[in-house]
């Protein structure tokens, strides 16, 4: 946002975090950024980037997982606004694909609070590689099972219809596209 302000100084903009479902219409917001689909059909939809998700866990925990069997024997941490009591895990690798039911000891609603938690707890979590990376490179998380997929999240933008009409919206759009894409999401 710094960057997109940069060199317009007449433009003021409200930011609110939320890891809540926000329906902009609804919520009187121009624009979501949502890694889960826009539940309305009415909202205009644009995907941003997409992120692989991969298995994590501390070390100890991450070196004991030989192969996809050997999950069922750890507990999970489940990013989601929905609380439950176990995870399917959706697993491949370019030859396979699995199903997992792992039980589930801590329910988050932020990818991120997923990764710190992952790092100092007993447990595996399915996050978004560009997040855990970080950690990865700190030592406090390892990949478990390096080869093996556990899904895509796709990040995108909600917004009422009409509104990205509006060039600044338009700009923004493209700015914040380039910004994930180039920065963030680089391989």
């Amino acid at each position: 946002m710094g960057k997109f302000l940069a060199g317009r100084p007449k433009t003021k903009v409200n930011l609110k975090f939320t890891n809540d479902i926000i329906d902009p219409m609804r919520d009187d917001v121009d624009l979501a950024i949502q890694i889960t689909e826009p539940m309305a059909p009415y909202l205009v939809r644009t995907k941003l980037v997409s992120a692989n998700l991969k298995l994590y866990a501390e070390a100890q925990i991450a070196n004991a997982i030989l192969r996809v069997s050997d999950l069922k024997n750890h507990p999970a941490i489940k990013t989601s606004n929905e609380d439950g009591d176990e995870i399917v895990l959706r697993l491949n690798d370019k030859d396979h694909s699995w199903e997992e039911r792992l039980r589930v000891i801590c329910t988050v609603n932020d990818p991120e609070a997923a990764c710190f938690i992952a790092a100092e707890g007993q447990a595996i979590a399915a996050l978004p590689e560009f997040l855990a990376d970080r950690f990865v490179r700190m030592g406090s998380l390892m990949p478990v099972l390096p080869s093996v997929h556990a899904g895509v999240i796709t990040i995108s933008a909600a917004s009422p219809p009409g509104r990205l009409e509006v060039p600044l919206m338009r700009a923004f759009i493209k700015a914040l596209k380039k910004e994930l894409t180039d920065i963030r999401f680089a391989k």
